[in-house]
């Protein structure tokens, strides 16, 4: 290439990666036409490249110098030098010192931008994720310029790569003495530290011991710290160096890493014991640390203070080590009583009363051992009744909610952002009946204003909800083919189903004025006068109810009606109002006896024809005998067609409902009176030790309670599946259907206890804090049954289903809540299976069990607890049983603590 170098020449030179070419002719060209080159350069590098017919490694070689080629086109062509700067991070996929002089070369040819104010631009815009592309190169342009590093996180990062924080590197580095105390400054660098290589530049202790500490105090992530800790062990600093940095110890103390903790304990500790630390110095320390979780730090604090008040009884101290009272871990407290103890005869009755102030909280076995230090202070009465006043206000919280109503979509604009929300959350049950009301009043006012407002909303996917809103803007209903998902997803997602195929066939051709499922409140119970009302009004004007819509609403009636209700229903002539009455007059759906049991677990969807190569496994389940019910009962399922709902039979294109032998159509001999519409598998579930319910689907379960809201027994037992699989990991939202189980109306039992247990135990916290919620909603209401989620943790536990710390942590929070008598009642039945096979999370059940035993004045002989209490040792577990036991010992005692 020559000096008159045309474009066509340099797009070319570019293609073949003709790197050194290009520089030297730009170089010999004079600076306009340089510029003149650079005008068509953007709008070739965004043309498509041809193709590289190579095979590799030589496509990616000549991929390589094609990218090289552009960033020196660009350095010796463009205009500016932010333009210059882009362009060369644009293409910044090499970095080679071959390239970087290269480019030196280019940008210091008269009339460049300069060279200085390019590697500074390089500098300030590199990102830590382009570091390997991208630092070599600026490296060598700010040394090229002369130009010092700009201490940002990225260039950091990489001069710290660059160097591999090797003290021999940095020794030799002339940057180290500016670069080195920025390292400190700005957090996340400790990744990239070299402990070994920071310690041993002795000529920088001084800065890097300081900004060690600094960054210590300061705080910054767990895994960027833990390289700064280890480089304040491996200073080892000196008692004049620890005094000297003891404002940012004490701030230390209060890291949220204990190993933090630790460092600033140790090296305080040591100025204490050489007399330089003050006595509110240390007091302050104790009080950052006493109340933390961390055993180890809270330990070597207790024994710092000992040594403490040991020279010299100051109040300061006493008081601060009274804090360690509070402590959660019931051992760290009981430490914190014996040193107390040991130092008490110091303080003299200012002393007690300061204990006894402190220790007004302590109960059980601890408040035990004050009284034994305090003779003085009171036995701690016990609790009457295991239920507070803050008890009684939850459940009279509760019942106002429960009574709440659910307020109505008010306009046709107000009801078009509640569609949205609701085909965003999909099944959100108070949505999903707002919006089914409102699309059935206004339907029926202003049909075209409905259909105008919905349109652009509607998404174009097929579903029940889908399909029914097209329905509303067509007047036409399109057969929703489900999935297989969708087929097996339950009884009680096609109950809410088939509502929606129904109401969709309804705004194809004769709309109802009023639905008569639609909820009065938020627990999902029917107004049964409205109801009546609803029904009468449709004998007078001529219209009758959907199937699916009259069977919702008798399952939604409340447990108990007027019986004005009934006399009112007796008079009703028409089909449908012969079905209500019958439904009433019978007493409505009745109670099933439920019962749990364990029986083997197939991963196959169908065990009959299980092609697993893994042996089944046993899982915990229930089951309940088919529940006698009032009226005849006509089962749908998937795909089904009601001739009394609008239709003239079966939908051609419907098929069978997706289950062996049942129809498609309701059966001839009930075409001419309503029955009960529900889906096959709702009021029935045999028990079969064989095998367990699948779960063949991930719909959500949150729905499910509205279908049943006073029978919350049916709801969880369909749903043990989704909430067994929820527990363990999968789809762990289906866990928040507890808290709506908890607050239904109808009474408690043996499924929901084993959802509750199995939710107790859940993987993922956000499951164990619902089963929480639930736990003491149903305590508040007087509903919760303790001894029998206690049995079925223990049938868990001997499975190995059962992560005992994970219940212990929520009964914790239970206990918390005040449900005292619930906890204890579940605690104690869970203890026996939890000490047959102990495991890390039984001395935190024994704490619990202490803690809600002493809160009841609980008197019962648990002969499990006194073996293990009688055992020779000293580990967590004997001394937790020991503790318990002491506690029910007492409590049998006349007048014991």
């Amino acid at each position: 290439m020559t000096a008159d170098l045309t474009f066509e020449q340099l797009a070319t030179a570019i293609q073949r990666g003709e790197v050194e070419a290009i520089a030297d002719a730009l170089l010999a060209m004079d600076e306009p036409a340089r510029r003149a080159l650079g005008k068509s350069l953007p709008a070739f590098a965004a043309a498509r490249m041809p193709r590289i017919d190579l095979a590799p490694p030589e496509s990616w070689q000549l991929m390589r110098r094609r990218n090289d080629a552009m960033r020196v086109a660009g350095a010796g062509c463009l205009t500016g030098a932010a333009k210059v700067v882009s362009w060369l991070r644009n293409f910044g996929n090499g970095d080679d010192s071959t390239l970087a002089s290269t480019l030196i070369r280019v940008l210091r040819a008269p009339g460049r931008p300069s060279l200085a104010v390019v590697a500074r631009g390089m500098a300030t815009r590199l990102r830590s994720n382009q570091i390997h592309q991208q630092w070599r190169l600026i490296s060598r342009l700010l040394d090229a310029a002369g130009e010092p590093v700009p201490p940002t996180e990225a260039t950091l990062r990489g001069w710290l790569r660059e160097t591999g924080c090797s003290s021999a590197a940095l020794r030799d580095d002339p940057r180290t003495s500016y670069l080195l105390p920025h390292v400190f400054t700005i957090p996340g660098l400790g990744t990239e530290v070299s402990a070994g290589g920071l310690a041993n530049l002795a000529e920088q202790r001084d800065v890097v011991l300081s900004g060690c500490v600094f960054r210590l105090a300061e705080g910054d992530r767990a895994n960027a710290v833990r390289s700064f800790v280890e480089l304040h062990r491996m200073l080892a600093p000196g008692l004049d160096e620890c005094a000297e940095h003891r404002q940012s110890y004490l701030v230390m103390v209060n890291s949220p890493h204990s190993t933090v903790v630790t460092v600033a304990q140790e090296s305080l500790r040591a100025v204490d014991d050489a007399g330089l630390l003050d006595t509110e110095a240390v007091a302050d320390a104790a009080l950052s640390v006493l109340a933390r979780r961390e055993k180890k730090v809270v330990r070597a604090q207790l024994a710092w203070l000992d040594q403490a008040l040991a020279r010299k009884a100051d109040p300061v101290l006493f008081e601060a080590l009274l804090t360690g009272l509070a402590n959660e871990s019931t051992d760290l407290a009981e430490r914190t009583l014996r040193l107390a103890g040991k130092h008490l005869p110091a303080f003299g009755p200012a002393g007690r009363e300061r204990l006894a102030s402190a220790a007004e909280t302590l109960t059980g076995d601890l408040h035990r051992q004050v009284t034994e230090l305090l003779p003085e202070i009171a036995p701690a009465p016990p609790v009457a009744d295991g239920r507070v006043p803050a008890a009684a206000a939850v459940a009279a919280a509760a019942a106002v909610a429960a009574a709440a109503a659910l307020e109505p979509v008010r306009s046709i604009p107000e009801l078009v952002p509640v569609v949205v929300e609701l085909l965003r959350l999909n099944q959100e049950p108070l949505l999903m009946e707002q919006v089914l009301d409102a699309l059935v009043r206004f339907a029926n006012t202003d049909r075209e204003a409905l259909a105008a407002a919905l349109k652009p909303k509607v998404p174009d996917w097929s579903g029940a909800l889908t399909n029914l809103l097209r329905a509303v803007i067509q007047r036409s209903w399109t057969v929703w083919q489900p999935s297989y998902w969708e087929i097996n997803a339950g009884p009680l997602f096609w109950m809410l189903a088939e509502r929606l195929r129904e109401l969709g066939g309804q705004m194809a051709g004769t709309l109802p004025p009023a639905l008569l499922a639609t909820p009065a409140t938020l627990d999902g119970h029917v107004d049964p006068e409205r109801v009546l009302s609803l029904l009468a009004a449709g004998e007078r004007d001529g219209w009758q109810p959907g199937p699916y819509d009259l069977s919702q609403a008798m399952l939604r009636l409340p447990r108990t009606v007027d019986p004005a209700v009934l006399a009112g229903a007796e008079r009703l002539t028409g089909p449908a109002g012969r079905l209500f009455a019958a439904w009433l007059r019978g007493g409505g759906l009745p109670d099933p006896v439920v019962v749990t049991l364990t029986t083997i677990w197939h991963r196959c969807p169908d065990p009959d024809r299980c092609t697993c190569e893994q042996p089944p496994i046993t899982r915990r389940t229930s089951a309940f005998d088919a529940i006698p019910l009032p009226v005849p009962t006509w089962h749908a399922g998937p795909g089904s067609v009601d001739p009394l709902a609008e239709a003239d039979g079966p939908d051609p294109q419907a098929g069978t409902n997706g289950r062996s032998g049942l129809p498609a159509a309701r059966p001839a001999e009930h075409a001419a009176e309503f029955t009960l519409a529900v889906p096959p598998g709702l009021f029935e579930m045999p028990a079969d030790p064989d095998r367990t319910r699948g779960n063949r689907s991930n719909h959500a379960v949150i729905s499910w309670p509205m279908v049943l809201p006073g029978h919350p027994e049916i709801v969880a037992a369909q749903a043990l599946p989704q909430i067994t699989m929820a527990a363990d990991g999968n789809f762990p939202p289906q866990l928040d259907i507890l808290p709506a189980l908890a607050a239904s109306t109808g009474p408690f039992g043996p499924a929901l206890a084993l959802c509750l247990a199995r939710g107790l135990s859940a993987d993922h916290r956000s499951g164990r804090t619902s089963a929480t919620d639930a736990f003491v909603e149903l305590a508040a209401r007087g509903k919760l049954d303790g001894a029998l989620i206690g049995r079925e943790l223990a049938h868990l536990q001997r499975g190995g289903w059962l992560n005992v710390k994970r219940v212990a942590g929520c009964l914790t929070d239970a206990l918390r809540a005040e449900v005292t008598t619930e906890v204890w009642t579940t605690v104690r039945e869970l203890l026996p299976a939890a000490l047959a096979a102990p495991d890390a999370g039984t001395p935190a059940l024994l704490a619990l069990a202490e803690a809600a035993a002493a809160a009841v004045h609980a008197t019962e002989d648990l002969p499990e607890v006194a073996e293990v209490a009688g055992r020779s040792g000293r580990t967590r577990l004997i001394t937790e049983a020991a503790r318990l036991a002491r506690t029910l010992t007492a409590n049998r005692t006349p007048g014991g603590a």
